[in-house]
């Protein structure tokens, strides 16, 4: 249901801990990235295999998580997991529905955003129209945010729905609902600024 070989670590973890876990495996760094604007900062490892290990940092959501692939992708992922804390993505599904404070929601959809799937599951699409609909603008504001990246055509009418009833925040859904809509239509993954 989620991305396999993401991982999205727990605030206690950061680019050292991930260092130190591939300096013990005799992981090669294979390139870094410095933190920009719009990019992330991220740092590459990869296993005497091929398998890649990139560790990103989000500035603007503050979560740090890696992406697995090549051929021990599942292997390295299962390292990781065991090796440094992490969140779950089942865990997100199940708690942050429940949540009542504005941000564990803000920080719970950062989170499950990077673990979301790229066909729609009903799981997440419940959380984010929920969270679309949340009492809180920061809530819903974090919600416009975590949409971007996502290609499930069913969150096109959830957000042309808050449209009518949104005006302070009518421009970013509707710059969203472009997004969404030229996504669907295999269009540019970027995003425009708010």
């Amino acid at each position: 249901m989620s991305r396999e070989g993401t991982l999205v670590f727990r605030e206690s973890v950061g680019r050292d801990a991930l260092v130190a876990v591939a300096r013990r495996l005799g992981w090669v760094s294979s390139g870094d990235v410095q933190r920009g604007h719009f990019v992330l900062a991220s740092e590459r490892f990869t296993t005497s295999d091929g398998t890649t290990v990139e560790y990103l940092e989000d500035h603007t959501s503050d979560v740090r998580f890696a992406q697995v692939s090549g051929p021990s992708a599942q292997a390295v992922t299962s390292i990781l997991r065991e090796s440094l804390p992490h969140y779950d993505a089942q865990a997100l599904l199940e708690t942050l529905p429940d949540a009542e404070e504005p941000l564990a929601w803000i920080r719970g959809l950062s989170r499950l955003s990077v673990y979301r799937p790229d066909a729609t599951h009903p799981r997440y699409l419940a959380v984010w129209s929920r969270a679309l609909n949340h009492t809180d603008e920061a809530v819903r504001r974090a919600a416009i945010r975590t949409c971007y990246g996502c290609r499930w055509p069913e969150l096109v009418p959830l957000v042309l729905g808050r449209v009518a009833v949104e005006p302070t925040l009518r421009r970013p859904l509707e710059a969203l609902a472009r997004h969404l809509q030229s996504q669907a239509k295999g269009g540019p993954t970027t995003r425009p600024s708010a």
